[in-house]
């Protein structure tokens, strides 16, 4: 799909080493062309070691855990490609859009796509913002 070498998948990792390789699969299987980088925030569980066994993948590890907002903003620091996709381990994001999304950036028809969990809306009331 023409694009997809254009996604930079930016996966902010600590403690996930039950479902990392399953989530990392699957996005190689779904966007094989996307660079992926794992920012591990100084896992205790061997996170980094099963990256490690991946192909494909980049690893940054932190010397510290900084939380998992400074590990997005160190991964996104080495994007290089037009689109980034931010995925985390536990699976709660839909893998399978992530090349529909990156088309519809690549088509200038959004410049931002987020994905929440359906709670956090429930909280946000009437006035959240939302684009069909």
């Amino acid at each position: 799909m023409e694009g997809i070498s254009s996604t930079f998948v930016v996966f902010p990792a600590y403690n996930e080493k039950d479902s990392i390789a399953k989530v990392l699969n699957e996005i190689q299987l779904v966007v094989p062309e996307a660079e992926i980088i794992v920012v591990d925030d100084f896992s205790t569980d061997g996170t980094p070691d099963i990256v490690k066994r991946l192909n494909d993948i980049k690893l940054i590890c932190h010397t510290e855990n900084r939380g998992p907002i400074e590990a997005v903003i160190s991964g996104v620091k080495s994007a290089k490609h037009e689109v980034v996709v931010t995925i985390n381990a536990d699976g709660q994001h839909p893998i399978e859009l992530i090349p529909k999304i990156t088309q519809a950036v690549l088509r200038d028809e959004v410049d931002i796509v987020m994905g929440v969990r359906p709670t956090f809306l429930r909280g946000a009331g009437s006035g959240a913002p939302r684009r069909q």
